[in-house]
């Protein structure tokens, strides 16, 4: 037991010290993300910010199918082969996978190209639409290739470059590029082109780091024509859903705006990818957490370690927990002002639709975790399964909904369908990996977070808030919230080990 408690504190140590790294890195790459987002609805007409949702969501599809699933297979089997020594079958699954994506990715680059009109003229009624979609679709090779190069680097728990090149990089320079061409007076177009730009620097960049760092990828080693095949028969068995999930999960996402976008307008789009692009926050702690934490599990259950992997599902999970109830506490009694601060009063009509969309965010943060378990298990299939069920159930509920209820319809179906993916997947994990990946003391975080909650509403009902008075009550919000976690034990021995482990850190620089 003194064996296993010690790599227990030495994998949550790995986890918390990289995710420092990556919470860096996803800080300045959502913050980065939110300007270039705002400068997009600040510069022009909500409809151009709706065009440019439209486009993403067009693209964003094309890339899931074009990918084939390779870069999440790739992720898990380099890292299962790296557990295993395996190296020679390492370096034939990376550059059978990226000769294999390099293909499909062109293909589908020029068939969006060539169906551009079609998409735009007939399910989005838009003919601004088209050039957004054609200069998309350029980009769709080097990023298919650039997450080939990426999930590289994380299965080689290269953190750190993954995090700089994914998440500050091409943002840094798409926002610079924006900036530069919204200057310039180039309107619209300097959306298209900073976009296109940044995924050709990002492949560029991926490319010589992977060279550097992970030579042995690209090393031809001899391996025999049997074990060719194996490799081939066990990644594609994994992978093949995948081409599926990847583009139904994308659709699952952006259900709402296609719905909106058919039965109301890219205006409409507008203001609800204005509250739908601040849930993506509820993404961070996940993110922070998931990009070690799927290849030390799989790492892991290589070894056949089931003991270690509960253990690190049910404190990652309460970190991600305690990580993000401030969050959805300021989003439930403050949307307006937050909407108003980041996108400005035009999006308003959007207010109503963050607090709904709020709950379903904070009850779904743990689905990454718990799909990661699943994909361990190599239940591709049924992730898969999932997603369709899900997705299916959530197009429907928004064709009923939107027409009638408009934002609000989508919202609720939104929320209605992640919190039921949730309660989904925590069933599997359990039924499959035997695992439930929730500590105890998580309910107590869920009570402690009452007693600030009640004092946000006192706050609203007798301070006017704006900027400036929102940052302070943030700041002695989460300063409240923290101390009540410390006084009421919501941490355990492992948590203050982590703490103990950082201070050693600094004290040392």
């Amino acid at each position: 037991m003194k064996k296993e408690s010690r790599q227990l504190g030495a994998s949550l140590d790995l986890i918390a010290k990289s995710s420092v790294i990556v919470f860096l890195g996803i800080a300045v790459s959502k913050a980065l993300t939110y300007v270039y987002r705002i400068l997009i609805a600040r510069s022009f007409d909500p409809e151009v910010y709706g065009l440019f949702a439209l486009a993403l969501m067009v693209v964003s599809i094309a890339l899931m199918i074009a990918g084939i699933g390779l870069p999440d297979g790739l992720l898990r089997y380099l890292a299962f082969y790296r557990g295993k020594k395996r190296y020679r079958q390492i370096s034939y699954l990376f550059r059978s996978a990226f000769a294999a994506t390099l293909m499909t990715s062109l293909i589908i680059a020029i068939l969006l190209y060539m169906l551009a009109e079609t998409i735009s003229l007939r399910i989005f009624h838009n003919s601004l639409l088209i050039p957004f979609i054609r200069f998309f679709s350029i980009t769709i090779p080097f990023s298919v290739l650039a997450s080939i190069l990426l999930s590289t680097l994380l299965a080689f728990e290269k953190v750190a470059w993954n995090s700089f090149l994914n998440n500050f990089l091409q943002n840094f320079v798409k926002v610079m590029l924006l900036v530069i061409f919204i200057f310039l007076g180039l309107k619209i177009d300097a959306v298209i082109i900073s976009y296109v730009m940044s995924a050709v620097l990002l492949f560029v960049a991926a490319y010589f780091v992977t060279r550097r760092l992970v030579p042995i990828v690209y090393r031809r080693q001899s391996l025999a024509a049997k074990e060719k095949s194996k490799v081939i028969r066990e990644v594609l068995a994994y992978s093949w859903p995948i081409i599926f999930l990847g583009a139904i999960y994308t659709l699952f996402n952006w259900t709402d705006s296609f719905v909106i976008g058919y039965f109301m307008t890219a205006r409409d789009v507008g203001f609800y990818n204005a509250a739908f692009t601040l849930l993506a926050l509820f993404g961070i702690a996940p993110e922070i957490f998931k990009q070690l934490f799927f290849p030390l599990i799989v790492k892991e259950f290589s070894r056949k370690n089931m003991l270690m992997i509960r253990e690190l599902s049910q404190q990652v999970s309460k970190w991600i927990f305690i990580l993000n109830v401030p969050l959805f506490l300021m989003f439930f009694t403050f949307p307006g002002v937050i909407i108003n601060v980041v996108f400005g009063k035009e999006y308003l009509a959007a207010e109503g639709v963050l607090r709904i969309l709020a709950v379903g965010g904070l009850l779904s943060s743990l689905s990454a975790m718990l799909t990661n378990l699943l994909s361990m298990k190599g239940k591709s299939r049924l992730i898969l399964a999932n997603t369709i069920f899900i997705s299916f159930l959530d197009l429907v509920m928004n064709i009923i909904l939107v027409p009638k209820y408009g934002l609000y319809g989508a919202a609720v179906s939104t929320t209605f369908n992640l919190i039921l993916l949730n309660v989904i997947l925590f069933a599997e994990v359990k039924h499959y990996v035997g695992i439930v990946p929730l500590r105890r003391k998580m309910l107590r975080v869920a009570m402690v977070s009452l007693i600030p909650l009640a004092a946000l509403f006192f706050i609203k009902h007798y301070v006017a808030v704006h900027l400036a008075s929102l940052i302070l009550i943030a700041v002695l919000f989460a300063a409240f919230y923290l101390g009540l976690i410390v006084l009421t034990k919501c941490l355990d021995k492992h948590d203050w080990e982590i703490i103990a482990s950082f201070t050693s850190l600094f004290r040392k620089k």
